[in-house]
């Protein structure tokens, strides 16, 4: 098992979008703990070191946070289009700001190099753009949803 970045950001991630005070994981013999200070608003991470971990499933209780069912991903639907993947674990977003017309929709035409959404992680913004051109078949997250590592968030038919 292994720690590593993407699996802290999730952690801190849960932590945010739940809006509690403190997460605390023991595992394998192995303790991490955040802790926020609301009226700091600041995190703390205690974790041992040399430790190498990588932390079960973390599962939000109580949350106002909006949760998707998992959308189902089989390769032999998908085989034809072009997936979109996400690159890091974070919360995707359809359009720039609230309120503003989504980047692309399902039928649009889009270009290598435009962008498509974006995936918010540790308060920065990351544009994810299209790396083929083609028509945008299905988008496969809703808006505010996070999102893992490796996520399919968008088909395209390259034709």
């Amino acid at each position: 098992m292994n720690l590593d970045f993407n699996a802290i950001q999730g952690l801190i991630e849960v932590s945010d979008r739940c809006d509690i005070s403190e997460l605390v994981i023991e595992y394998d013999g192995v303790k991490i703990e955040i802790r926020r200070d609301r009226k700091k608003d600041g995190h703390t991470f205690v974790l041992p070191a040399g430790a190498v971990y990588e932390p079960p499933a973390v599962q939000a209780v109580q949350s106002n946070e909006k949760v998707s069912p998992p959308v189902k991903e089989t390769e032999e639907d998908y085989s034809q289009y072009y997936k979109v993947l996400s690159p890091l674990v974070g919360v995707f977003y359809r359009a720039p700001w609230p309120g503003a017309p989504p980047f692309a929709e399902p039928g649009d035409k889009v270009s290598a190099g435009q962008t498509l959404c974006i995936v918010e992680a540790m308060k920065l913004m990351n544009e994810i753009t299209a790396e083929v051109s083609g028509t945008v078949v299905k988008v496969l997250r809703e808006n505010e949803e996070v999102v893992q590592s490796g996520d399919i968030l968008f088909l395209i038919d390259p034709a």
